[in-house]
Parts: structure tokens; sequence; C-alpha cells
């Protein structure tokens, strides 16, 4: 062989060599690509259920979520997201790309969340007349245009919830309106102004000048200022000619108002007693509450009754809480009573007659008490219904039987309840909850009532065995793929080792067909010698 055949046939032995060798090398160092570099998984939601579900399954994981279409929160439906199991973690990754979220309804984001998408004119929020959404702590990111866009009578607040939680960042503009006032009255009882006239004085005489409110503007909010209200007398007219039991309405001077500024108007009306607000809530056995009466002469003997029908009376428990400006409040029990009810109060006359105030009718927890007929003292007035307002659930729920300790002053029996704790936006006049006001969260759905038995199916053996087996089947799959992924973390240094071993027998056998005939004869030549 000569020697340009010889490297010849080498070269190309090395080069297949090679060849061979760096398939497996590109082949593991691509696995490991793959490997380091796991593909994003992706929620999507195209309405506004699918959306607040998909969000309910991130609050303990954390996960991603891009939307198809454009979402709706009509008016009615409310959701709040937070989840601070997801601290110190990556945060929820909402995408909205080309679209919008149009907020009719109630949406309030809290930590951890991140939004983003396009923006563009709508806006990644539009918040419409109505709407209300709150976002706090959370990243808002438009990659163009704006990013929140407000419309007139509409609620926008954002923020830094408080200390310790992540601060709020908003990329894109933020389009705001004017100033918007929601009164208190709005979500508790204890802020609504209650006007008692007396025989002889002007409604005009003790309207108030101002209103406790929630006022919104420029982003920011304040839960407690009062606002001068211009209330619409002239509308009510009638009623105020008729001295008739009614709720007055206005509009806030200088904001606009989510929803108008309320007071309950009463007159005197020649009655030994006239009832006020009643606030109540349901326990086990029976109501209690708290009820103010007004009366025209101070320290008259009063009982207060309760109905369930307007016609059978029976003595409430009850006890003063306090005295005020010619007011008693008094808190009351209620024994066996349920909603409906009716609420009177007997007062005895100095000559030791007993004579009635007029009578109201308590529907539930949010009736601060609707005019309920004329029990044979005071007059018959009529009044339209209180709008509803928005409460907290549980208030209706099973709980401690009433007992003498209700009557004290304590858990609604009179007293002013003392404001729960709250978080910084999360206060009186800002969104119930959306676990409140529509059970959307995991955490509040419905379980079986007692009185409502399980259905169990008949245990079937074959169809158990088809389940187990399928429930045992993903276990052994991913067995299968961690021992088939094992060999690409072995396969490099096998690989070197074969590889090295391969090229110095192959460098052998290159070295012995080069030389073979020279060092044949050589071999040859010593051996001779030494004979």
């Amino acid at each position: 062989m000569s020697e340009r055949r010889f490297l010849r046939k080498a070269g190309l032995i090395l080069a297949v060599l090679l060849v061979f060798l760096n398939i497996p090398i590109i082949s593991y160092a691509s696995g490991m690509e793959q490997t380091d570099t796991q593909e994003t998984v992706w929620e999507e939601a195209s309405s506004f259920a699918e959306l607040t579900e998909k969000l309910d399954s991130m609050r303990q994981t954390g996960g991603n979520l891009r939307l198809t279409a454009d979402i709706t929160v009509e008016q009615g439906e409310a959701y709040d997201f937070i989840a601070p199991q997801l601290m110190g973690k990556e945060p929820v990754l909402l995408d909205l790309g080309p679209y919008t979220i149009t907020v009719r309804g109630t949406l309030a984001l809290y930590p951890y969340l991140h939004i983003t998408g396009q923006g563009g004119q709508d806006g990644l929020f539009h918040v419409e007349e109505g709407g209300w959404l709150e976002v706090w702590s959370i990243t808002v990111s438009a990659q163009d245009g704006v990013a929140i866009r407000q419309e007139d009578r509409s609620i926008l607040a954002y923020g830094n919830l408080f200390d310790g939680m992540p601060d709020f960042a908003c990329e894109g503009e933020i389009i705001l309106a004017g100033p918007v006032a929601v009164p208190r009255s709005a979500d508790d009882h204890e802020y609504l102004p209650v006007l008692y006239v007396r025989d002889g004085e002007r409604l005009e005489d003790v309207l108030p000048e101002t209103d406790r409110a929630a006022f919104y503007e420029n982003g920011t909010v304040d839960y407690e200022r009062d606002l001068p209200v211009l209330w619409d007398t002239e509308a009510f007219a009638g009623q105020i000619g008729r001295k008739e039991r009614f709720l007055l309405t206005g509009t806030y001077r200088d904001a606009a108002d989510f929803s108008p500024p309320q007071c309950l108007v009463t007159f005197e009306n020649g009655n030994p007693a006239t009832l006020l607000a009643c606030s109540t809530s349901a326990m086990q056995g029976g109501l209690i509450g708290d009820v103010w009466v007004a009366f025209p002469r101070p320290g008259p003997e009063c009982r207060l009754d309760w109905s369930s029908d307007g016609e059978h009376w029976q003595p409430c428990v009850f006890e003063i809480q306090r005295e005020q400006d010619g007011r008693i409040q008094y808190a009351i029990e209620l024994p066996g009573a349920s909603y409906p009810f009716y609420l009177s109060a007997a007062v005895r006359s100095e000559t030791g007659g007993e004579s009635y105030s007029d009578t109201i009718r308590i529907d539930g927890p949010d009736d601060t008490g609707k005019i309920g007929g004329n029990r044979g003292g005071g007059t018959d007035i009529l009044e339209p219904d209180l709008p509803p307002v928005v409460s907290s659930p549980g208030q209706e729920q099973e709980g401690p039987s009433l007992s003498s300790e209700a009557s004290s002053g304590q858990n609604g029996s009179g007293t002013p309840a003392a404001e729960p704790d709250k978080m910084a936006p999360a206060e009186a006049g800002a969104p119930a909850s959306a676990r409140e006001q529509n059970g959307s969260s995991p955490e509040y759905e419905e379980q079986p009532s007692p009185s409502q038995p399980v259905q169990e199916e008949p245990y079937d053996e074959k169809n158990a065995g088809q389940e187990s087996g399928a429930a045992e089947e993903p276990a052994e799959a991913s067995s299968a793929q961690n021992i088939q992924k094992k060999p690409e973390y072995m396969a490099p240094a096998l690989q070197i080792i074969i590889g090295a071993a391969v090229i110095a027998g192959i460098a052998a056998l290159v070295f012995t067909w080069g030389t073979k005939a020279g060092l044949g004869a050589k071999l040859k030549r010593l051996f001779r010698k030494k004979q």
C-alpha cells in the first residue's frame, strides 16, 4: 500500500469515527437544552366565569393564563383575587393580549398578580359607569397605549396595599375621571342618618348639611370624608306635607354620587313613641338586634313587643343600651322569631293607660324597618321600600343560642359593633368580596346539608378494579419516563470511554498497517543476529 493511499484511508476512517462520536454528543447537548428550558404551560379563558375559575385554581400554585376574547364583568357580578400563598414565589401571570376586560360590576385584584397585554385605546381595563375596579400591589403593563380607562360615575382605586407587600406598578397611560363618592350608609346602617321631626318642627330645620362618604379621586380613596349634600326635598314634597315616613335622597355637591346619599325621615305625629332605625340578625333559636326609639317626653315606661303576623303580639326581651338627645337604644331578643316580623313599642301613660307607637315590619337583616300597619295607636303611614344594602353573609347562619348575654349589648345586641380588622383598601365603603356575594371561591363551595343524605352508588368490583388500574397508570408511566431519561445523563461518560478506546485501537491498527513491512524486516534481522 502506498503512503498516499494509506493516509487517504486513515483520514476517511478517522472522519467517519468522529462523525459517529459527534452524533450522540450533539443529541445529548440538545436533550440537556430541552430539559433545562421547560415549555411554558398556558391556561386560557374566554369568559368571566372561566377567568374567575382559572384564577381561583392558581391561588395556591401560581400559573399562566391568557385571554382569547374580550371579557365583561357585568353589573351585579363581583370577583376578588388575592393569593398570599404565593409570597416568595412567581406571581400569577395574566396575559390579556389584544383583549380588554370591561368592568361594569365589581373587580378587586390583590397580590400576587402580574397583568400584561397590548392596551390600545380601550386599555387593558375599561371601567364603565357603575363599574368598580380596585388594583392593589400588583403590576399592570400595557405594551402600547392605555393601561386603564375610567369613565364618569365609576370607581377606580390603585396603589400599595400596605408595608411588606409589593409596590403597585403600571406601564401605560391611566385615564382618570372626576371624583366619585359612595355613602357609608350604603354598607353600614350605623352611618344612616335618621331624622325625627317633632310636632311643630320643619324638616328643613333638622336636615344634616353633610354626609359621611368614601371619597374616590385620582385613584386614591378617603374612607371617612364628610361631604356637603344637596337634599332633594322637592321630589318628596307630598310625603313631607303628609308627614309620612320615607327615605330622603340627595346629591353630593363636590363629587358625582356612585349611589345617592340617604337619610330616613320620621315624624312624631302625636305618637307616644316613634321607632327609628332597627338592626337585627338571626341566631340559633331566634333573632337579636337593636332599635332606636324616640319619645316626645323623657323617661316614659316602655315595653317592646314583636309579632309574626302584625296581630298577635308578645313581649321582647330588651335592655336599654344608651340614651342620647331624647332617643333610647334598646338591645332586643326575639326567641322563636324569624323574618319577617313586626315591631312596636307600648308606652304607659301618666294616667296608667297604654298606647302604642307606629309599627314597623322587618323583612331581613338588611332592613332598617318599613311601616307595618297600625296597632291601634299612632298613625298608619306608608313608606317606599328601602333599597337593599350589601351585607356580609353568615348573619343568618346558626350561632350561639339566645341567652341573657345577648341582651348585654354584645354581638349586635345594641351597642355599635366594633369594626372588624381590615386591610388598608378593604375598609367600609370598599366593594364586598366576590366570595361573599356569589361564592365564586372554591373555599366557599356549598356543602351537603345534614338533612340531605348523600347518594352512594353500589360498589362494582369490576369497575373499581378498572378505576384502580387507571389511577396507577400515570405513576407507572412516570416511572418509565424516569428510567428512559437516565441513559441520557449516563451517555456522555460511556461514549467518551468507548470513543477513546475505539480511537486508540484504530490508531494502533493504522500504525501497524502503515509500518507492517518495515517492522517485520527489522524483527527478522534482529532474530537472525541472535541466532
